[in-house]
């Protein structure tokens, strides 16, 4: 997957899928995301509140700079994680 930003990230456990400023657009993006990513853990994190930036940032340092909005984080469940080791 990509950064929202466009730097390329390696394979990993989670990644940002959208930014948007709308709350309403992110959780229209997030019904797609659920919908094309079957059996990934979809959500959307308020990145004006600091837990949310701190996860989002853990995913992709590119989401720093930004101080308000919501991010669609796509995640692999930790059953599947589990299940591969």
């Amino acid at each position: 997957m990509r950064s929202f930003l466009g730097t390329l990230t390696s394979l990993q456990e989670a990644a940002i899928y959208y930014y948007t400023k709308d709350y309403d657009v992110a959780m229209r993006i997030a019904n797609e995301a659920k919908s094309l990513y079957k059996g990934l853990k979809i959500e959307i994190l308020n990145l004006s509140e600091i837990e949310d930036k701190l996860k989002a940032s853990d995913i992709d340092p590119d989401i720093a700079s930004e101080k308000e909005g919501y991010v669609i984080l796509i995640k692999v469940p930790e059953d599947i994680l589990n299940n591969g080791n």
